[in-house]
């Protein structure tokens, strides 16, 4: 009877501790694919002087012909300056180098239901369905 009151206490101090690190790391990682999507916009940015105009841009191995400039425009890029695919070409959604957000489904395979993007202006953000989670921290989500 002693054994199962102590292996009781030390389930409860156990578990919400693996849990909490669980969703620590799924906090980490979900930074750290804003970081390099936004990252990767921004390059996008710099080599073609306009944004991408929407996230799969980022991945394509041949230049899109059309970008969007700061006021949501449709816009030329000219040939020679992309220089992508701007992130690695494999894994990610649909096995094609978009980060899977960790908070979504995997099997989820439409890149809008992972991030949010928007092209005037290149802002990649979490999709408005967890906008208003927090993190541990207590940040909301769409406020990383």
């Amino acid at each position: 009877m002693i054994v199962i009151v102590i292996i009781s206490i030390l389930a409860l101090i156990v578990i919400p501790a693996l849990m909490s690190a669980t969703r620590q790391a799924k906090e980490s990682a979900l930074k750290a694919d804003l970081h390099i999507l936004r990252e990767s916009v921004e390059i996008f940015h710099n080599d073609t002087g306009a944004y991408p105009q929407n996230l799969n841009s980022l991945i394509s191995t041949t230049s899109p012909t059309r970008g969007v400039d700061e006021n949501g425009n449709s816009v030329t890029i000219t040939p020679g300056m992309y220089k992508g695919p701007y992130l690695p070409p494999n894994g990610g959604i649909r096995g094609r180098g978009i980060p899977i957000n960790p908070f979504i489904d995997r099997s989820i395979t439409r890149v809008n239901q992972h991030w949010k993007y928007t092209a005037n202006g290149g802002y990649v953000n979490v999709p408005d369905s967890i906008a208003d989670y927090t993190t541990v921290d207590g940040v909301a989500f769409g406020n990383l």
